[in-house]
């Protein structure tokens, strides 16, 4: 038999079928509320309305629906509270603060829109994150670019390892951008060298 390259093995077939129809599946799942915006009870704060350089995306899609998931957190397991869907409109600066120990955490999907404020013990509680977490030492800004579609929104509690150690729902916006690091996957660039923090 010759061989042809555009011919596909039946289990690469099969393994596409399945997800595609992961895909599928995803796209229908129901959100808790209309249009590309979801939210958990007990939440505190609002959403920020559309910042400078972002546009809401109102429209639900299987993007949003992924992207929502992803950033909306359980009570006790951080992550996002209330969340609504943004496209960037021209290029925005975003801020983040990590591990310095670890590089690739340079690159994580938790940042905000205005540069991170001490002391540390404050920054972690108003971003719901456990010392186990990240020491939050060092800090670096990035830039996103048109057409790059973000979660922002209030901040889920945290239950810690610590015993406890426990980290209430916050007031403070959060922007969650979809970097994976191990998957090879990062939409920030323009990032500013390490700098000690804080």
């Amino acid at each position: 038999m010759k061989f042809d390259p555009t011919r596909r093995s039946r289990p690469a077939a099969i393994q596409s079928l399945f997800v595609l129809i992961g895909l599928a599946v995803a796209a229908c799942a129901p959100l808790p509320t209309t249009g590309a915006a979801a939210s958990n009870d007990g939440c505190a704060g609002e959403v920020i309305s559309a910042p400078p350089g972002f546009a809401e995306v109102t429209e639900q899609s299987a993007e949003t629906v992924m992207l929502l998931k992803a950033a909306i957190g359980e009570p006790g397991k951080g992550g996002l509270c209330n969340a609504k869907v943004f496209s960037a409109q021209r290029t925005v600066t975003v801020f983040r603060v990590y591990n310095h120990a670890v590089p690739a955490t340079k690159y994580g999907s938790w940042w905000s829109l205005s540069p991170p404020k001490g002391p540390r013990d404050k920054y972690a509680r108003d971003n719901d994150v456990c010392p186990e977490w990240s020491p939050l030492d060092a800090s670096t800004s990035c830039v996103v670019r048109s057409g790059t579609i973000v979660v922002m929104g209030t901040g889920q509690s945290a239950v810690c390892a610590s015993p406890g150690t426990s980290l209430p729902v916050s007031l403070a916006n959060q922007v969650y951008i979809p970097n994976d690091v191990r998957a090879n996957r990062v939409v920030v660039e323009d990032c500013t060298a390490d700098a000690a923090w804080p």
